[in-house]
């Protein structure tokens, strides 16, 4: 610092008329006192009429006072003045920084955005030309269909015409009406069946800004951007934090079924008693269903269904736990059951489950809204060497995308989850987190993001999947009390409910992390 006054007093060193100033009251006077009370410099005129009063001082020792003060001003300056402005220079530049990367952000958008269209108009282009191919297949069935109808018909008259002679010279009265009623068929003729049409259909979801908002893959989290997903599928992880924590009576809770009131029905395992509790753990309904149920869904009607699998029937539950039976399923066993967005339903089935018995049947129907087989998930893909695909399915969910997921068991001691596409193709199989020796799914269900959620029984925890199969994390249920982890759902709020030993439940909100 005394450097610098320095390099200033060598530079700068000023004459007295360069610093006389005037009075900005008297133009013409020079300056010779200051005011202490206005903190003004003023002439001598001033010192005696309008400053008469105040506190006046020769500007000279003012300015020696003032000479003076400088070491310490600068002393201020130097110990707090400066850290602050360092410190302010450091947040302008942290601000700048954050400028650029929001400039990067901006056109990774674009660029992304730009990925993601030429990717979406190559797919058009390719939707496009199915369609046109399918229609000018059609065409030509339609077409060789028509030709050969039309020929017959042709064949069909000139018979006819051949045969008038025959039948008008004759007195045979069958003859004559056997006559008549063929005209009236060739008459009355209609093509046959319009052959169904293959072209797709499209049906919007109500997650597509979610996805595309993905697929672009770029969110901000506490102030710093940064990638969510790619065009390859990241993995994102999440974070949960327990909401409500509550116990039902039961011995263990099989499983859930969660209204849009927030209210849950609880499905007890190896009881015929339920009822129906809210988040806080108040139980407002309790009856016996009069058998005991596998499994619950609820569809998009508010119907709830569930699986009595001793019964080998699939049943509607009243408001009063009253059952009645809308599909017989026999020689089948329903176990799972789960209601999809567009009114099907996906119902896991076993028909002797020892996969040493020659007529064993293990699979999973895909059910339209008359409760008509669509789909079965049954054997492998292979034509020459078909095989049981599935063991033992015990749950069943479809994820927003169409997927089907299942939790198939093994042995009674350890299990797998496989996840089929909307046409039942085999996506991946998940066998547990590699770091456990064990792994023993009982339930499973989906987020909003397409991640899978399974209930592991042994390891007391929660296993979250990608949408690929691939492991992210878990979620501990014993530190908060919950041992064995059955039930697993979320509700139509978000909140994940998981329900196990002791009738158990816990309920978590979940956020994304990245």
């Amino acid at each position: 610092m005394e450097n610098i006054f320095e390099k200033i007093e060598e530079k700068h060193i000023l004459n007295k008329e360069e610093i006389e100033l005037n009075c900005s009251e008297h133009p013409r006077e020079i300056v010779i006192a200051f005011c202490d009370t206005c903190q003004k410099a003023v002439c001598f005129d001033c010192s005696r009429e309008s400053h008469r009063d105040h506190k006046c001082f020769k500007i000279e020792n003012k300015a020696v006072e003032a000479r003076q003060n400088i070491p310490k001003l600068c002393a201020q300056i130097e110990n707090k003045k400066l850290p602050t402005l360092v410190t302010t220079l450091d947040k302008i530049n942290h601000c700048k920084s954050q400028v650029s990367k929001t400039d990067e952000v901006i056109e990774k958008i674009h660029k992304r955005a730009n990925e993601l269209m030429a990717i979406i108009m190559e797919e058009r282009d390719s939707l496009i030309d199915q369609c046109k191919q399918s229609s000018i297949s059609q065409e030509k069935y339609y077409q060789i269909e028509d030709s050969v109808v039309r020929r017959f018909i042709d064949l069909y008259s000139l018979s006819l015409h051949e045969a008038s002679d025959v039948v008008k010279s004759t007195n045979n009265i069958e003859l004559v009406l056997f006559d008549s009623k063929l005209k009236s068929q060739i008459r009355d003729f209609k093509p046959r069946a319009i052959r169904p049409s293959s072209t797709p259909k499209f049906k919007s979801g109500r997650s597509d800004r979610e996805v595309i908002k993905n697929m672009i893959g770029l969110v901000t989290c506490d102030g710093n951007f940064a990638d969510m997903t790619s065009l390859a599928g990241e993995l994102v992880g999440i974070q949960v934090k327990l909401v409500s924590s509550v116990r039902y009576s039961c011995l263990n809770v099989a499983s859930f079924c969660l209204q849009d009131n927030e209210l849950a029905w609880i499905n007890p395992a190896e009881s015929t008693i339920g009822g129906v509790i809210d988040s806080k753990g108040t139980e407002h309904k309790r009856f016996d269903f009069g058998a005991e149920l596998s499994d619950l869904t609820i569809t998009d009607k508010n119907v709830i269904l569930g699986t009595d699998t001793k019964n080998k029937r699939i049943v509607r539950v009243a408001n009063n736990g009253i059952l009645k039976e809308v599909l017989n399923t026999s020689p089948l066993q329903p176990h799972g059951i789960h209601a999809c967005r567009n009114g099907d339903l996906l119902v896991s089935q076993m028909y002797r489950a020892d996969p040493k018995s020659v007529d064993s049947k293990r699979l999973v129907h895909r059910l339209g809204k008359d409760y008509t087989v669509k789909l079965t998930i049954q054997f492998t893909a292979s034509f020459f060497n078909k095989k049981h695909i599935l063991n033992h399915p015990r749950r069943v969910t479809e994820n927003s995308n169409g997927d089907i997921i299942v939790v198939d068991l093994s042995t009674e001691t350890s299990g797998r989850v496989l996840a089929f596409d909307f046409v039942g193709k085999l996506r991946f199989t998940y066998e547990g987190n590699p770091k456990r020796s064990k792994f023993l799914p009982f339930d499973v269900c989906c987020d909003s993001d397409l991640r899978v959620f399974v209930s592991d029984f042994f390891n007391h925890k929660i296993n979250v999947l990608g949408c690929d199969g691939q492991f992210i994390q878990e979620i501990p249920t014993n530190m908060e009390g919950l041992l064995n982890p059955i039930a697993i759902a979320f509700d139509k709020k978000g909140k994940l409910w998981i329900g196990g030993k002791g009738g158990k439940i816990l309920i978590y909100i979940t956020h994304k992390t990245i």
